[in-house]
């Protein structure tokens, strides 16, 4: 199992940055989309998705990373190790 620990403070942080775009967008009017699957998805969970996606391939550049909005990724889950 890999141990985070080393990278507490960074991984905090970059998830106050994503956080903080979200409420950013959420703080305005928005609009919601319908994704092909029928779940919704706002402008607010892209952004989000490309914080967190763009931070983890710099701290973790060989660890695969699944996402919600990256249906391409999903191939990935019978990694061992991903996000």
């Amino acid at each position: 199992m890999l141990d985070l620990t080393p990278f507490k403070t960074e991984l905090y942080d970059l998830m106050k940055k994503a956080g903080k775009a979200i409420l950013e967008i959420y703080d305005k009017d928005f609009d919601v989309k319908i994704k092909k699957d029928k779940s919704p998805v706002t402008e607010a969970d892209k952004k989000a998705d490309l914080i967190l996606h763009a931070g983890l391939k710099k701290l973790f550049p060989n660890i695969p990373i699944i996402s919600e909005e990256n249906t391409a990724s999903h191939r990935l889950q019978n990694k061992e190790t991903f996000f």
